[in-house]
């Protein structure tokens, strides 16, 4: 066989003529394809009914649909698997974070007794000085009056 020279059959003049116009997309190569003359085989090769081609596109258009879906569910499936490795990783970060939320829970109860106590002690400080300076106040009216009385004496 010599590379890049073609010959020509006797039955090539009788072939139908391949055309870029025919159909549309994908159907075009499908019908061309029906009648494409095979020079191995002793017969040309017999074109197809419509209904056949037709057929055969539906086919063609159920497989592209199935692998559609096919590859949808394939990276559904590789999402799922990434999921499924970090939920360990998650479950720890949870676990952690439930240990901290109970420290500083704890935390926070210790500052309100803490803040309670606090207040309490305000309070009886307050009481305290309160009662000390109505005492001085008492001890201040009592000298006034003891005054009064030792200048009213004299």
């Amino acid at each position: 066989m010599v590379v890049g020279k073609h010959f020509s059959s006797p039955n090539s003049a009788k072939l139908p003529q391949k055309s870029s116009s025919v159909g549309g997309g994908g159907s075009a190569s499908f019908l061309q394809l029906s009648g494409v003359y095979n020079p191995r085989s002793s017969s040309q090769v017999q074109l197809r009914p419509l209904e056949s081609m037709a057929e055969l596109l539906r086919v063609v258009e159920e497989l592209c649909e199935r692998e559609s879906r096919l590859l949808t569910d394939l990276l559904e499936h590789k999402i799922l698997k990434e999921t499924i490795a970090i939920v360990p990783f998650l479950e720890k970060e949870i676990t952690f974070k439930d240990k901290d939320l109970a420290k500083s829970s704890l935390k926070i109860d210790c500052l309100k007794a803490e803040s309670e106590t606090l207040r309490r002690e305000i309070e009886m400080l307050k009481n305290k000085i309160d009662d000390g300076e109505a005492r001085d106040l008492k001890l201040k009216e009592m000298e006034s009056k003891n005054l009064k009385k030792m200048v009213s004496e004299r």
